[in-house]
């Protein structure tokens, strides 16, 4: 009996010693591969990109003539819906209510947080792990934004 109990604790003990080396290989071959980017190249396109969001957003402000008088009601209400659904009802209601003639910064801000949330969402749907055939959703962004101009 005892001999038994010892042969089964052995196999126990060889079958988990066999998951943990398997584990073990699956993390070594993860952490083994080499980034083709480093972190310091990522950090300073995201930089970029942040200054290039900031340089279009001002120069889209700047290019915009303001009327001093603001339209409500049913006129903006599909606009301002979509605006709240990108920045937040807290902001859109800021740029509905003040005039931007004098100054357009919040307009500014509003457009470059869009922008933004529009280059995350095209960032975040690209997956590094999948091939060109798999990853169709970021080709057909591509596409859209290069050939239409638009998303």
């Amino acid at each position: 009996r005892e001999l038994e109990g010892l042969r089964l604790a052995h196999q126990n003990m060889q079958s988990l010693l066999d998951i943990r080396s398997a584990e073990l290989r699956d993390a070594q071959a993860y952490l083994s591969k080499t980034d083709r980017v480093s972190h310091a190249d990522v950090q300073r396109m995201v930089e970029s990109l942040n200054a290039q969001l900031f340089q279009l957003a001002a120069l889209v402000t700047d290019s915009v003539s303001y009327a001093a008088d603001r339209k409500y009601g049913d006129e903006v209400q599909p606009a301002y819906e979509r605006v709240k659904d990108r920045i937040g009802e807290p902001a859109a209601n800021l740029l509905l209510s003040i005039s931007h003639a004098d100054d357009p910064v919040w307009v500014q801000m509003a457009l470059q947080a869009v922008m933004a949330l529009s280059s995350s969402c095209v960032i975040n749907s690209w997956d590094v792990r999948f091939t060109p055939v798999t990853n169709r959703l970021l080709t057909k962004i591509h596409d859209k934004v290069y050939i239409g101009g638009k998303l």
